[in-house]
């Protein structure tokens, strides 16, 4: 959001205690200059999990096209196999850790990214159908 997060870790608190109860799993990063997040959440509460979000402030409309969520939604089974550990299938999140950082992301750079002019952030299908194109 314009002027960022005003104070990090209790908008990291805020979202362990919202974001609990719908079961979401994965690493989220919060910062003064915004949250950056890859997380997997049940589909059957998937719209109430997004409804969530729109309602926090530092989230809501700021969000671009919304939260990104994969058009191929996995199945449990599919889920508990899609990520690796020690060579072997493996759930690609065991656990939700919200953690404040410096920047959101590690970018080497001395000062924070002005997210509000940061180009254009591409939707997952567009992010799918390209990638087919490319292959093609």
């Amino acid at each position: 959001p314009p002027g960022g997060v005003g104070r990090p870790e209790e908008f990291a608190n805020r979202l362990r205690r919202v974001w609990k109860p719908f079961g979401a799993l994965g690493r989220v990063y919060v910062a003064e200059e915004g949250t950056n997040a890859q997380m997997a959440v049940p589909t059957n509460v998937l719209d109430r999990f997004m409804e969530c979000c729109q309602g926090l402030a530092e989230l809501g409309e700021y969000m671009e096209n919304g939260i990104n969520v994969d058009p191929v939604p996995l199945t449990r089974e599919e889920f508990g196999r899609a990520g690796e550990l020690n060579g072997e299938p493996a759930p690609p999140f065991k656990n939700l850790h919200v953690r404040v950082r410096t920047q959101v992301v590690a970018d080497g750079l001395d000062r924070p990214l002005d997210w509000q002019s940061a180009g254009y952030d591409m939707p997952p299908l567009e992010w799918h159908e390209k990638l087919k194109e490319a292959r093609e």
